[in-house]
């Protein structure tokens, strides 16, 4: 269990994840799929795999 972080998918024709931390503080963690590819970010972020270090306040939406 992690506070303050939201972590859901979306399939249709790709399938996609938005992550975001809601919170001031770096959080660490591991996701269950890897990232092929980023959509959207509110950071400036490369391609990342499946291990993931979100900045405060970081919202992503990737291609899963």
């Amino acid at each position: 269990d992690v506070d303050n972080l939201i972590v859901y998918t979306l399939t249709g024709d790709k399938k996609l994840c938005v992550i975001a931390n809601y919170q001031s503080s770096t959080l660490n963690i591991k996701l269950p799929f890897e990232i092929k590819n980023i959509l959207l970010s509110n950071v400036d972020r490369s391609l990342a795999g499946s291990s993931l270090s979100l900045a405060g306040y970081e919202l992503l939406v990737v291609e899963i």
